[in-house]
């Protein structure tokens, strides 16, 4: 069962596009991580997700139902969390961010 699709997603801050086209599928049981060098847009991706900044494109569903562009509020209403965490190693120029979803 995918738990949430994430489809051609695009947005970002005022009128900048930061995410361009992103698109994943998590089903129940799996665990997903989302890796990238600092400025690629890994906590922007996971912020479009939940609502807590523009989309200019692109569709989000949870369990089924579509959840674009809802009310942050919303979303936590039906059971989504969000926690990001940001572990950086300046010497290596990496970050690891990571959302935890409850359902």
């Amino acid at each position: 069962m995918t738990v949430l699709s994430i489809d051609n997603l695009s947005g970002g801050y005022g009128e900048a596009d930061i995410i361009h086209g992103i698109s994943l599928e998590i089903n129940a049981g799996e665990i997903v991580v989302v890796i990238g060098p600092n400025g690629a847009g890994k906590s922007t991706a996971m912020k479009a997700v939940f609502g807590l900044l523009r989309l200019s494109g692109g569709r989000v569903h949870l369990a089924g139902e579509e959840i674009t562009n809802m009310d942050p509020a919303q979303v936590v209403n039906k059971g989504v969390c969000l926690s990001l965490i940001h572990i950086s190693e300046p010497t290596r120029r990496y970050a690891i961010s990571y959302a935890v979803f409850c359902l």
